[in-house]
């Protein structure tokens, strides 16, 4: 489905600790919260599975999952940058002529695997 999922490597901020032993250089690696790879595949998922006659499962959840996060090995990390992923900013998305079927897909995503008050926070 999505072909060009490179991994992007996390930044990096150099810190210096204190131990016994003396002084120690190090590196704390800090994953980005928007992925512009992961975003960019979920929108041409969302865009080629919002009709469910068009689509290899009926059942959205059942869609979002085999298609999406276990054809693509997405992690919970992975998952949580598609959920607040926003649809509605996407234009070509928005101009969709199914764009409720988009909607309904990604409500299911997130109903599904996300924390409860991480949601309904949006």
């Amino acid at each position: 489905m999505c072909p060009d999922r490179r991994a992007i490597p996390p930044r990096a901020h150099s810190f210096v600790w204190r131990s016994g032993r003396g002084l120690h250089r190090g590196a704390k690696l800090e994953s980005p919260s928007r992925d512009p790879t992961i975003q960019r595949c979920y929108a041409r998922f969302l865009e080629e599975s919002n009709n469910p006659d068009d689509r290899e499962y009926t059942e959205e959840a059942d869609q979002i999952r085999e298609v999406i996060i276990h054809a693509h090995y997405l992690s919970q990390k992975d998952t949580e940058i598609c959920a607040a992923f926003d649809w509605q900013g996407h234009e070509e998305l928005e101009m969709h002529t199914n764009a409720p079927g988009i909607e309904s897909l990604h409500q299911t995503l997130r109903a599904t695997y996300t924390e409860p008050e991480a949601a309904a926070a949006t």
